[in-house]
């Protein structure tokens, strides 16, 4: 075991601390956390969230990206006590992402019985009522050094301002070798489009929220995504859909959505009737534009042969992709959390 801690009296000792984190970009509170852990354990196992999202300006760095500013961080004695794991958000589903931190854990305590395992929980984190549901896990409060914010550090980074006070100095470096890719031009455009975007609503009397509607059409084991034309998650494949206009209800505007983006050759009435299921997604921060609300209609067409689609409107292609074959990094938002909640039935 490495350094034990007192509490009340007694010597307390873990064989394994778990920290959760997005690390979007990893700075120095991360750092101090994961330091005074390594001086409670002997292992820290880092499960590193949205680790299988598309890349935008809300996670900016893969999860190998991640992985290597952590280690960078650390010495090689340190980075030998330290295990990185990636972790995928399940946005709609709370008992699947819970699921899913266990499977992680069970890949690195292969036979946890004798064993004493913390939790690492922090003040601010939004994942906190999640935690009551880790009855096997300690929880651990280590206080933050520093008060940083991850976005204000991306939001300095892609504004070309003053961030790498806030970095451990190898991460701050990595940072500035990405600025030399073409991935860091695609999110320094993004970027500049949100925040545009953003501006123009600016002068509201309360931040407004905004109501979409998205369509996940199924047909012969395929299911009918778009490739997004436009900023944001250009080149992104998602669900047909879009902003609701003031004359419209949901179904009517779902109903056009879909007809616009695909140009779908099937008659409005088999559209319609084709409706199967509806459900609203609301995760507060689904969205880097703001607070958007969508409404999602599951859609089941029958018949083997696909229905001829194309892309039009605000979709630079339509495309039927078997189910295997979707994948969460290539989608936009959270639309591969929709397609999973909906085709689940969880709805």
């Amino acid at each position: 075991m490495l350094d034990l801690r007192e509490k009340q009296g007694k010597r307390v000792k873990f064989d394994y601390l778990i920290f959760i984190a997005r690390f979007q970009p990893f700075h120095l509170s991360h750092e101090a956390i994961i330091k005074q852990a390594l001086k409670r354990a002997n292992q820290v196992i880092i499960l590193v969230a949205s680790s299988f999202s598309a890349r935008s300006f809300q996670n900016p760095w893969s999860f190998k990206e991640r992985e290597e500013f952590i280690r960078s961080s650390f010495s090689k004695e340190e980075n030998n006590h330290i295990v990185i794991l990636p972790l995928r958000d399940h946005l709609y589903s709370k008992f699947s992402w819970i699921y899913e931190v266990e499977m992680q854990i069970s890949k690195v305590i292969k036979n946890p019985k004798g064993l004493k395992g913390g939790l690492i929980v922090r003040k601010k984190n939004k994942t906190l009522s999640c935690y009551e549901h880790f009855s096997n896990w300690k929880r651990v409060k280590i206080k933050e050094p520093f008060r940083i914010s991850s976005n204000a550090i991306k939001e300095a980074f892609f504004e070309g301002k003053k961030y790498k006070k806030y970095l451990p100095a190898d991460v701050a470096y990595l940072l500035e070798e990405f600025k030399k890719t073409k991935e860091y031009k695609e999110l320094a455009k993004e970027y500049k489009f949100i925040k545009k975007y953003k501006k123009a609503w600016e002068c509201a009397p309360y931040e407004p929220t905004f109501v979409t509607v998205d369509a996940i059409v199924v047909q012969a084991g395929h299911i009918l995504l778009i490739k997004r034309k436009n900023y944001p998650g250009k080149g992104l494949l998602a669900l047909p859909g879009g902003f609701i206009e003031p004359s419209e209800r949901l179904e009517e505007a779902v109903l056009r959505e879909l007809q616009e983006e695909t140009k779908i050759a099937l008659p409005l009435d088999t559209l319609r009737s084709s409706i199967k299921q509806k459900a609203i997604f609301d995760a507060p921060y689904r969205s880097a534009r703001g607070r958007i609300i969508t409404q999602a209609y599951l859609f089941e067409l029958t018949g083997s042969k696909l229905a001829k689609v194309k892309g039009s409107d605000d979709a630079k292609e339509a495309l039927w992709i078997p189910f295997k074959d979707i994948k969460s990094q290539n989608m936009f938002e959270d639309h591969f959390d929709i397609l999973e909640a909906m085709l689940s039935g969880m709805h």
